[in-house]
């Protein structure tokens, strides 16, 4: 799985599944007896899978974490829950979320406020872009998210021209 991006402006953040990988993911959440909700309130307790979106995990604070997957095909499993506890989360499916998977792979140490660091692996910050900004040119998307994708497509592209080189 891939964290795609954490945004404080929106305050969400996209978790992208691979397919491919879901079995040895749901294997080791089952070894550890855990769940994606469960791994969540590790880091804050107040996590709640929203009742009217089940793909969505939501904090006391309103930051929500999306759990995204690309379109099913073939024999994927559709709808998808991350693992088989019960109050677990689900993936929804993402239009075009297959470029997202097959972007070249970033990392980075990121820093918190509170100066923590940790190392962030996520795709490529202009494959994010373009495809955020695919996102907001859909005519059939809410004007609220159409608006979101494009702020996030612009900011990205400013810190990968800015600070990547």
């Amino acid at each position: 799985m891939k964290a795609l991006v954490v945004c404080e402006s929106t305050n969400q953040m996209r978790w992208l599944l691979d397919m491919r990988k879901r079995l040895s993911f749901m294997t080791l959440m089952e070894l550890r007896n855990s769940s994606m909700l469960q791994l969540l309130k590790k880091v804050d307790k107040s996590f709640v899978v929203r009742s009217d979106q089940l793909f969505t995990a939501v904090n006391n604070e309103g930051f929500e974490v999306d759990f995204i997957r690309r379109e099913a095909k073939g024999v994927d499993p559709h709808p998808l829950k991350l693992t088989n506890v019960d109050d677990d989360v689900w993936a929804i499916e993402a239009a075009r979320a297959e470029t997202l998977l097959s972007a070249p792979k970033f990392s980075a140490i990121v820093v918190s406020a509170s100066g923590q660091m940790a190392r962030m692996n996520t795709v490529a910050p202009t494959r994010f872009a373009s495809f955020k900004l695919w996102m907001a040119e859909q005519k059939d998307r809410e004007p609220l998210k159409r608006n979101r994708d494009f702020m996030q497509a612009k900011i990205v592209t400013e810190l990968a021209t800015n600070y990547l080189g």
